[in-house]
């Protein structure tokens, strides 16, 4: 049952031409006016025996009708309203002459007409309406009062009075209520509309500052990985191009610089496809390789970058396990491990990469006797913080790799430890398990 009244309330009031708040508090305010209107014809015509005042309503209540229907069923709301605010004060200035002035219920009305107007009417237009509604009050309280004897008494006795008064002011108590309720129903629906598109921003803003962080860290990955390579390259084309070699050191130069290229090449694709599912926030995938299938490109080309600055470079494959892995994830991880070993190991010192299985575990090993890590740095150490970092020779770094590396790690489901000794070395053991 209260469905059904909800329902059909609903067909009643809601513009389905141009359905806003204001629509709707016009035609609720119109289906009580009208049925308040019909009410008071027959309460004139039959209680208080005013016909020419009960045909009056009869009319306001045709009028109010047609205002009605322009608005529900033909969408020109506006048109209605303004029909409505120009004959309201017209007509309730004729049912206060008629109906006993202030003795009557006008009052009740004008104030709720006046109500109705403020509610529908443009901001612009409030100090028109407060005016005439004063104004048209001002007049007829003063006639009233002053020239009593022009207004008709229109009560034979006290309970026709109370009931025109309960009438009226029910109606106006019924109307009030209608637009409140319209008016808070509209602010929780706006709200809640304002508050969608609010967490729809929030995570528009979210999504696009992890993907400005996220090309960040490519930016900078790619960075980390080709510039020392790169530079290694160049130095060897500018020997050959000095003629500082030999024959058989150009020899050697020409099959190194080749290896270089090849594994730096290999090692740029490796990258750009992990930024590739970095950037369209692809999910992790798992593959089965040897892993000495997986690091063989990229240790070639540290291989020689350690050389390059006299480094001794070891590849200890204690075992050659299958892993169950995200290879370009993986494969991230050790070459930052490495470039950050070289980046901070002294000429004459050794790093050591060295794999070791075990029935829980696998661990892949990056060991060096370089500058080493100090008790507080290490604290911080996977933390992102994007700062200018310099190894032993001056090589510029971002300080972003190994927060890359905690991050990457834990999506493959491996843990990344490190155990460091200032001035003796540190050794980066990731874990992954079987």
């Amino acid at each position: 049952m209260i469905d059904l009244i909800r329902n059909t309330w609903n067909f009643l009031t809601i513009d389905n031409f141009n359905y806003n708040v204001k629509s709707k508090i016009f035609n609720s305010i119109s289906i009580i006016v009208i049925f308040y209107l019909a009410s008071m014809a027959l309460f004139n015509m039959y209680y208080l025996g005013q016909l020419m005042l009960g045909w009056i309503v009869i009319g306001a209540t045709l009028a109010q009708g047609g205002v009605y229907y322009l608005g529900r069923f033909k969408g020109h709301y506006k048109l209605g309203f303004l029909i409505f605010s120009t004959l309201s004060y017209p007509i309730l200035a004729i049912n206060f002459y008629l109906n006993d002035g202030i003795e009557g219920p006008s009052l009740y009305i004008f104030m709720m007409i006046h109500i109705i107007i403020m509610a529908l009417s443009h901001k612009k237009n409030y100090h028109f309406w407060i005016l005439y509604n004063f104004l048209f009050f001002s007049i007829l309280f003063y006639i009233d009062n002053y020239y009593p004897q022009i207004i008709p008494a229109t009560y034979d006795n006290p309970d026709i009075k109370f009931i025109d008064h309960e009438l009226s002011y029910l109606t106006c108590l019924v109307g009030i209520f209608a637009i409140i309720v319209t008016l808070k129903k509209s602010y929780l629906i706006q709200k809640k509309k304002t508050e969608t598109k609010s967490r729809a921003l929030g995570e528009a803003n979210y999504a696009l500052k992890k993907s400005n962080d996220q090309k960040d860290k490519i930016i900078a990955l790619i960075s980390h990985d080709l510039k020392n390579p790169l530079l290694s390259i160049t130095q060897i084309l500018k020997l050959i191009k000095n003629k500082d070699l030999n024959e058989e050191e150009m020899k050697m130069a020409q099959e190194e610089l080749y290896t270089m290229t090849n594994n730096t090449q290999k090692m740029l694709d490796n990258i750009l496809d992990w930024a590739t599912f970095e950037l369209q926030n692809r999910e992790v995938s798992f593959t089965e390789n040897h892993v000495a299938d997986i690091c063989k490109s990229f240790l070639s080309v540290y291989h020689t970058l350690a050389k390059q600055k006299g480094i001794h470079f070891i590849i200890d494959y204690e075992d050659n396990p299958i892993i169950k892995t995200d290879v370009d994830r993986f494969s991230l991880i050790l070459r930052n491990l490495i470039q950050n070993a070289i980046k901070f190991t002294k000429s004459g010192g050794c790093i050591k990469f060295l794999v070791k299985e075990t029935t829980q575990h696998v661990s892949v090993m990056v060991e060096d006797s370089g500058i080493g890590i100090s008790r507080e740095k290490i604290n911080t150490l996977f933390e992102m913080d994007i700062k200018t970092t310099y190894g032993t020779q001056r090589e510029k770094g971002t300080g972003l790799g190994l927060s890359l590396c905690k991050e990457n790690s834990k999506k493959i489901g491996a843990q990344l430890s490190v155990e460091s000794e200032e001035g003796k070395g540190t050794t980066f053991t990731l874990t992954l398990p079987h």
